[in-house]
């Protein structure tokens, strides 16, 4: 696939997950609307950089009539948005990592040695399964100290 496709594949992608027109263009903006999308997610100024490189680039090739996609990029380029494509399919893009580290981190489920604040659910004992190993114990006991008592 050439620059173009791809730069169609990752339009239509971003044009969804933003639920906007903008498409592209609205992902930049979000990661310019965050301060500290740089220092929260590695290379975020590298990416943000590309986009907007790309994004020119598109445009360049769209709008002017004497670029075209071979004078403008190589295989190089229309690697990279694909593999952007694919950063954002798999939830390792720029504002998807972001938004992981900005969200609050609540514990999903109680660890098993964490004891309940609520005391009504410790103040009875809580009844044991008896087995018939323990029955039989208890009645040959029984037995021998009735033994041990009349003889």
């Amino acid at each position: 696939m050439g620059f173009m496709t791809e730069y169609k594949r990752l339009e239509k992608l971003c044009g969804e997950i933003m639920k906007d027109e903008r498409k592209v263009s609205a992902y930049i903006d979000e990661m310019e609307s965050l301060p500290r999308g740089a220092s929260l997610v590695d290379n975020w100024i590298v990416d943000l950089k590309q986009l907007k490189r790309y994004r020119w680039i598109r445009n360049q090739i769209a709008h002017d009539p004497d670029c075209t996609e071979e004078s403008m990029c190589d295989a190089l380029d229309t690697r990279w948005i694909a593999g952007f494509y694919n950063r954002i399919m798999q939830q390792t893009d720029p504002l998807a990592l972001y938004y992981k580290a900005v969200k609050p981190h609540t514990p999903a489920t109680k660890k098993a040695d964490q004891k309940d604040t609520d005391p009504r659910i410790y103040s009875q004992p809580t009844p044991r399964p008896v087995g018939c190993a323990t029955i039989m114990i208890g009645a040959v006991l029984t037995v021998a100290a009735f033994l041990i008592w009349f003889l």
